[in-house]
């Protein structure tokens, strides 16, 4: 399954559902095993565009998705602070400091990673996917903007964990 295409496709149904508005982004997918079941949780997050980048705002739900069906099985609005609070801007520094078509490269690959990576954290590794793993922590942290680290770490501590011994074995 295109992991990629599946975000966007449970943004646009979070927006039928009246869910989302129109400005409305969400996060890169973070791996659970729920009964054995691999499930992918998503942030759910306001955004404003002011060129050349973009207020992004603290997330204010989490919607999880069985893998690989793309079926929503829960959604949860997360507390928010009144008014929203801006966390930063995107893209970062570290992404805005990267020219246009590496930075596109290193999203691609980033996603073309993720079925490998959920299949070993899910416990059906194979050779040659610690490397992978590594190079997506890599990859994950230098598309993540820093402000949301925390965000993506309580989704699932366990897959960060993971994702750091499995680097570190790479």
């Amino acid at each position: 399954m295109d992991v990629k295409q599946l975000g966007e496709q449970i943004l646009d149904e979070c927006r039928q559902q009246g869910r989302a508005a129109l400005e409305t982004g969400i996060s890169r997918p973070v791996p659970q095993i729920v009964d054995g079941r691999v499930h992918l949780a998503y942030l759910l997050y306001r955004s404003q565009v002011q060129p050349p980048y973009q207020k992004l705002y603290e997330p204010f739900a989490r919607v999880v998705v069985d893998y690989p069906s793309g079926e929503i099985v829960d959604y949860q609005p997360l507390p928010t602070s009144d008014p929203v609070k801006v966390l930063g801007r995107y893209p970062h520094a570290a992404a805005a400091a990267l020219p246009r078509v590496q930075w596109q490269g290193a999203w691609e690959e980033l996603y073309q990673l993720y079925p490998d990576v959920i299949d070993a954290f899910a416990g059906h590794a194979k050779p040659g996917q610690r490397q992978q793993a590594a190079r997506f922590r890599e990859l994950f942290d230098l598309t993540m903007p820093p402000f949301l680290g925390a965000y993506y770490r309580a989704i699932n501590p366990t897959f960060f964990d993971w994702l750091q011994q499995a680097s570190l074995l790479a």
